[in-house]
């Protein structure tokens, strides 16, 4: 065996040698010939290859000397290939026509109201109410406006300390609620609610239907779930609603929409009270009544005590008050007619065309019980104040706690101080600044001052702006 190193040698003298037997080699022709055309395609298309020392149609002459030509291979013909037969398709005979768009559903109709009473039986047991609140309470910032339903306030059981959905030990239990009269319910929200009304954030369902009746009448449960168990299989087996989510308040919601139209009968069990609140809401529209002269005001709200018998309206109107006094002014079910034209009294809107949710707006307007206290009902939009609803008590003159029907166009700034909640707590130092500048616009700021004083009472371009 040779030592690597003569291996190597070697091989270097040998690869010096080749090169220098192809360096001298004389230089041949380059011409190509050109490859015939194949027969299965066209003269124009046959290709002229670069020239190759191994091509085999090249001459001998033009090979590279040294070089064994590559031997011609010759590849066998592919087989053609055989598919079996399409089977044949005998179409499918149709027996029956198809109409687009598909007939709907039939909707249960409400019949004609008759010349009785509209409900016949209660929403829930009446000795289970502790008092009605009426038509119109306030209760910011869900409720900046005069609520269009009444409140069946709930009994409720002290467990002491935190306990409860407000915080404060009180448990309401669920109590049964009815369908007031024979219908079908045309309209089911589901929402999940939370809130932190009890200093701590807590979810629950809550329900809110309409009870169609009779001529378009609508009767509205609030502050309800779970369902009757009849109704809440129902409502397991029904298509997906309409779903939203917004905030409002010390509560974020997500709710989802139904139009089930499921048929009940007067005095059915239809759902539970929530046990999440302290009142149970109850209301009625009507078609076609209207309100108030302003094009945003709600035009079929009504008292749905009015569609009761005698006898059951007399027993509901012993209890409309609040939980120490009875309202005594007419109409005692509560009032919604609240805007009053050229002056500052009544519903006010941050954005015409806005949310429906009430937050952002102010109302000046009175209480629902006693009917003689002026409350200035504000949202989340006025700077610097918080959401309330702020009772004073009027004067009969000058431009200091006035009623709000002396608030005209062009009559100046007027100024609000001593202002309490319903429960007589002060709000110390806040003052709030009001003025009309037109039947359409109100501007409302707060006063740096801590008291009115005797003014005048300048308002900025910081003022929020509201319409009607």
């Amino acid at each position: 065996m040779r030592p690597p190193r003569q291996l190597a040698v070697i091989s270097i003298m040998t690869a010096a040698l080749l090169l220098a037997a192809v360096a001298c080699a004389p230089k041949t022709s380059t011409t190509n010939t050109a490859i015939p055309s194949s027969t299965n395609q066209p003269a124009e298309t046959a290709v002229t290859p670069r020239p190759s020392a191994t091509s085999p149609n090249q001459p001998a002459s033009q090979l590279t000397p040294g070089v064994t030509p590559r031997p011609t291979v010759t590849l066998p013909t592919a087989p053609t290939p055989t598919f079996p037969a399409s089977p044949t398709v005998t179409p499918i005979p149709r027996t029956t026509s198809i109409t687009w768009p598909p007939t709907p559903t039939p909707l249960p109709s409400a019949p004609s109201c008759g010349t009785g009473p509209v409900l016949t039986n209660p929403p829930m047991d009446i000795e289970t109410i502790t008092y009605i609140s009426p038509l119109g309470a306030l209760n910011p910032p869900g409720h900046t406006f005069p609520t269009t339903h009444m409140y069946f306030m709930l009994p409720s059981v002290d467990e002491g300390g935190t306990a409860g959905p407000f915080g404060d030990g009180r448990i309401i239990p669920p109590q049964p609620v009815y369908a007031a009269a024979d219908g079908f319910i045309s309209q089911l929200a589901v929402a999940n609610v939370t809130s932190s009304l009890s200093g701590a954030s807590t979810t629950y369902e809550a329900l809110d239907l309409r009870l169609e009746v009779c001529d378009g009448i609508q009767i509205r449960y609030g502050h309800i779930g779970p369902l009757s168990p009849r109704l809440q299989q129902l409502l397991d087996n029904a298509p997906g609603g309409r779903c939203n989510a917004y905030a409002t308040g010390d509560f974020a919601v997500e709710r989802c929409e139904y139009t089930p139209y499921w048929t009940v009968e007067s005095g059915e069990l239809i759902a539970y009270t929530s046990g999440q609140a302290a009142a149970f809401d109850f209301g009625a529209t009507i078609p076609g009544e209207t309100l108030s002269p302003t094009e945003n005001s709600p035009p079929t709200y009504s008292c749905p005590l009015d569609l009761y018998d005698d006898a059951l309206r007399n027993q509901f109107e012993q209890l409309i008050g609040d939980s120490i006094t009875r309202r005594t002014t007419e109409p005692v079910c509560g009032n919604l007619d609240v805007d009053v034209a050229g002056s500052a009294e009544g519903r006010w809107f941050n954005d015409l065309n806005g949310t429906p949710q009430e937050d952002q707006n102010v109302a000046l307007v009175y209480d629902n019980v006693h009917t003689e206290i002026p409350v200035i009902s504000i949202g989340s939009s006025v700077p610097g104040v918080a959401s309330a609803a702020y009772r004073f008590t009027p004067l009969i003159s000058g431009q200091v706690n006035r009623d709000f029907d002396a608030i005209t166009p062009g009559a100046g700034v007027f100024c609000f101080d001593n202002l309490s909640d319903r429960f007589g707590r002060q709000f110390p130092g806040l003052t709030i600044l009001v003025e009309l500048v037109n039947d359409t616009t109100l501007r409302i700021e707060k006063s740096p001052a801590s008291s009115c004083g005797s003014g005048p009472w300048p308002i900025t371009s910081a003022a929020a702006v509201f319409s009607r």
